[in-house]
């Protein structure tokens, strides 16, 4: 098993990201897949044609099957859909499958929901279409600075955090400097 996905520059492009990308692989492969295929996502990439992305992309993959949500859309403009995905891979022998939608508590899983709820501070709604709790992880840099431009992040406030491990020398807090302002994770317990 394989999957396709599109890396950072699709994030830093269109959207922040819920997963890291080390996390998203120890899911797929918790879950059975083998292998991770990655391309970037670049504005040119952007305005490939829904043809252009099954002849230029997927016919060189030696793929023999393709598995997509019944919204999946591709190609510039997202104007196409899983029919035109099945004419277009016919040609190359690569059969499609369509999965539908998946809703819990009436909610569709979906990204665009779970970065919604996360935004609003909706953590528990955010795990229930997760199917695990909502973290971000990152590493200190630069003294006190964790990079977190990538992620989506829940609005400018105080959260009550669970904290793996932290080396903590004379201070406090770790400080996340944002774009909408100042995040502070506060540390509550020390472990030595």
């Amino acid at each position: 098993w394989a999957v396709l996905s599109w890396g950072n520059k699709k994030i830093e492009i269109y959207r922040e990201m819920l997963t890291p990308r080390m996390e998203k692989e120890r899911w797929l492969a918790h879950f059975g897949v083998d292998y991770l295929i990655e391309t970037a996502f670049t504005p040119r990439y952007a305005e490939t044609t829904p043809e252009q992305f099954v002849t230029n992309h997927l016919s060189n993959l030696n793929l023999s099957h393709i598995v997509v949500g019944s919204e999946f859309n591709f190609g510039k403009g997202r104007d196409s859909d899983v029919e035109l995905l099945r004419d277009l891979c016919a040609p190359y022998n690569i059969g499609v499958t369509s999965v539908p939608v998946i809703e819990t508590n009436q909610t569709k899983i979906s990204s665009t929901n779970i970065r919604a709820f996360i935004r609003r501070g909706h953590f528990q709604e955010a795990e229930e279409l997760l199917g695990h709790p909502w973290y971000i992880s990152g590493m200190v840099e630069n003294g006190e600075m964790i990079d977190l431009d990538d992620y989506v992040l829940p609005a400018t406030g105080e959260y009550q955090t669970d904290t793996g491990l932290i080396k903590i020398t004379n201070r406090r807090t770790i400080k996340v400097d944002l774009p909408n302002g100042l995040h502070q994770i506060h540390i509550t317990n020390k472990l030595s």
